[in-house]
């Protein structure tokens, strides 16, 4: 019999609902309906406490006290908090003493955090808040050596709904260089991309969903018609980075960002020099040339980076590891641990 999961997370970006649905829905959401592994239920407590001007709390334990409510898993996604409180989890995250009555109400349901931004200090301060309480954590930008195996699994970002991130490297594209991001308050980003064009190379910057109000769809469509895209981030790696492998396009990435524990440097995606905390300028934009004026050595790498993602990073792995580690392994799978699928033992040894 399938799992059944309740996902308690934002539905709306930094709890405001001018910016529309939350990722979630085209990425935990709906990926896991496509692989059809377990059923699922959504509850929001930012939207509860906006609409009813409550805590989510007192729902969350009257599903746990309910058995045809009770659910096997709850996955949690911290939600951001912005009201000003200086108590950690603010008025939109259930208490720790609501997770804590949640496991003595029914202690076989499983309870797993998910960190986008796990390196995060604020995200450090939740996630060891809640280690006593949860089974385990799900990590999806950075590995944490120190971190107890039992407790946490890294995995690389999102999964993602298959009918709007998964593009063809080979399809024609039109936007020879983009940048995907919000460079409001990131000042960093806005020198970059200055530095890159006194250099000859014009990269076309989207806003993203906060800033540029792209919608999932939107989004995803410019990284299938990007030739090249970047990325800034410094040491952990960012879903920016399979989101564009995924959509086939060609990925330029720091040489000191994460991203290089999860897949190959300069075979999946291109690399860049760094000095200190900024791109090596004159290292990118001759990277960017170099790979714009030789489309077959471009295509080469998008291709190898699109099939990489694909095979080793897909929904149907990405759940089937979860679920194992949460003790519902399905039916059919393998008989070895399926976190080793994404190992970089497993992955290099290609």
């Amino acid at each position: 019999m399938k799992p059944s999961i309740l996902f308690v997370t934002e539905k709306w970006p930094q709890n405001n609902p001018a910016l529309g649905q939350t990722s979630l829905y085209v990425t935990l959401f709906r990926s896991l309906s496509e692989t059809g592994l377990a059923s699922l239920i959504i509850g929001h407590p930012d939207e509860w406490y906006l609409t009813r001007a409550e805590p989510f709390d007192y729902e969350l334990l009257t599903r746990v006290a309910k058995p045809e409510l009770r659910p096997d898993i709850i996955i949690y996604s911290w939600l951001s908090c912005h009201s000003g409180e200086p108590e950690l989890f603010g008025p939109f995250n259930p208490r720790l003493t609501t997770w804590r009555r949640v496991k003595a109400i029914s202690p076989t349901i499983k309870l797993c955090g998910i960190w986008g931004d796990s390196a995060w200090q604020l995200s450090h301060q939740a996630i060891s808040t809640l280690v006593p309480v949860f089974d385990f954590h799900l990590t999806l930008d950075v590995k944490h050596p120190d971190a107890s195996p039992d407790k946490f699994l890294a995995l690389w970002g999102y999964p993602y709904a298959k009918d709007m991130f998964y593009g063809d490297p080979t399809d024609a594209r039109f936007i020879d260089v983009s940048f995907v991001g919000s460079v409001a308050g990131r000042p960093e980003r806005a020198k970059a991309l200055a530095e890159l064009k006194t250099r000859g190379v014009e990269v076309q910057h989207f806003g993203g969903q906060a800033e540029g109000g792209l919608s999932f769809e939107d989004y995803a469509t410019i990284f299938k018609r990007s030739r090249l895209t970047l990325n800034f981030s410094l040491v952990t790696s960012k879903g920016r980075a399979k989101e564009a492998l995924l959509c086939g396009t060609c990925l330029l990435e720091p040489d000191t960002s994460m991203t290089n524990i999860w897949i190959k440097p300069n075979q999946d995606y291109i690399a860049y020099k760094m000095n200190g905390e900024e791109p090596d300028y004159d290292d990118l934009a001759e990277k960017i040339k170099y790979y714009l004026a030789n489309e077959s050595e471009r295509l080469a790498i998008a291709v190898q980076g699109h099939k990489t993602v694909y095979e080793y990073y897909n929904n149907d792995v990405w759940w089937r590891t979860v679920l194992e580690k949460l003790g519902f392994g399905i039916e059919g799978v393998e008989a070895q641990n399926l976190a080793d699928t994404l190992t970089l033992d497993r992955l290099f040894a290609k």
